[in-house]
């Protein structure tokens, strides 16, 4: 009986032992069948991707080739040269404008503070600093070619209801320049408006070497300007905030800093500039006090021209639009 069970055993582990062996190998092949299809098939994938482009391309009209081209070409030119923002084209709103007067194009002011409106010019005045904010006029190139007349004399302006500075008691013997912001040159072609410009209420303390250098070579672009360009907008001013130093009786503000702004709203394009300087002595260049409009208009905290659609006005005041104005 035991030599019975002896004989079966080993037998058994036979059979099972070779059935375990002839299924190892089908795992196998049938894993390299599978990526066998999958490449195959992902070749084919490809070829088909590829022949429909090559036939999608084939199939474009030659002038819709010709358009894509000049495309390529011309993003690859864009590449090489800095792009420059244009002139905006005045809309119809503008024009309407220049047809009627430039009356609507003054700076904002606070509501409350009623503006002072000459003859040839108009401002808005600060009484607390005993200056004007800003002042503005239009500067035309027929008004420099005119019979020049004489100089005027300085005088208390009889439109400030408060009252204006006094040149003998705020500016004789205290050191500084009684400076003016619209500059008696652009207004020497007709005496009542030479008269108006030698107000108190267009005067601000400078220093003697910024208001007799530099200062005065920027009224000599402006008046350049205004031959080239036939009419400009000119606004100018000092930037004026608490804690300035005072001269005279009335307390007049000494500004560190003064702006001026030009405007052609009358050419064939619109364009515009800032210069924003400090109160001394330079001889840097001009086009090195260029500021885009928008930072004069953050530190005054006015907006130069409110009735200009947003859009135009934007396009004007962001950049520092150097290279329309100095070639």
């Amino acid at each position: 009986m035991a030599r019975h069970n002896k004989g079966k055993k080993p037998a058994a582990k036979k059979r099972k032992s070779n059935h375990t062996t002839r299924n190892a190998g089908k795992p196998w092949l049938i894993l390299l069948t599978a990526i066998l299809i999958v490449v195959a098939g992902l070749w084919a994938l490809y070829a088909w991707q590829n022949a429909g482009q090559q036939s999608a391309v084939q199939q474009l009209p030659q002038a819709l080739q010709k358009g894509v081209q000049q495309l390529e070409q011309q993003a690859a030119q864009l590449k090489e040269k800095p792009q420059s923002t244009p002139a905006p084209k005045p809309p119809m709103a503008v024009k309407k404008w220049q047809n009627e007067g430039l009356a609507t194009l003054l700076p904002g002011h606070d509501p409350a503070t009623p503006l002072v409106h000459h003859q040839y010019f108009s401002l808005y005045y600060n009484e607390t600093h005993e200056q004007p904010e800003w002042v503005a006029y239009v500067l035309k190139n027929k008004h420099l070619t005119e019979s020049k007349e004489a100089r005027s004399s300085f005088r208390a302006d009889p439109l400030v209801v408060t009252g204006s500075a006094h040149y003998a008691h705020d500016y004789k013997g205290n050191g500084f320049d009684c400076g003016h912001l619209a500059p008696a040159a652009d207004f020497a072609w007709n005496p009542v408006a030479m008269k108006e410009c030698f107000y108190m209420s267009n005067m601000s303390p400078q220093k003697a070497g910024f208001n007799r250098g530099v200062w005065k070579k920027l009224e000599n672009f402006v008046r350049q300007r205004a031959v080239i360009d036939s009419t400009l907008l000119i606004v100018t001013g000092p930037m004026l905030q608490s804690g300035l130093a005072t001269i005279g009786q009335n307390e007049v503000s000494v500004p560190t800093l003064f702006y001026k702004v030009m405007y052609d709203i009358h050419g064939a394009e619109l364009k515009a500039v800032a210069f924003l300087l400090k109160n001394e002595k330079s001889k840097q260049a001009l086009s090195t006090f260029v500021v885009p409009i928008d930072s004069v208009e953050a530190l005054i905290q006015h907006d130069f021209l409110p009735a200009l659609p947003d859009s135009i006005e934007r396009a004007l005041e962001k950049h520092n639009n150097k290279h329309l104005w100095f070639n």
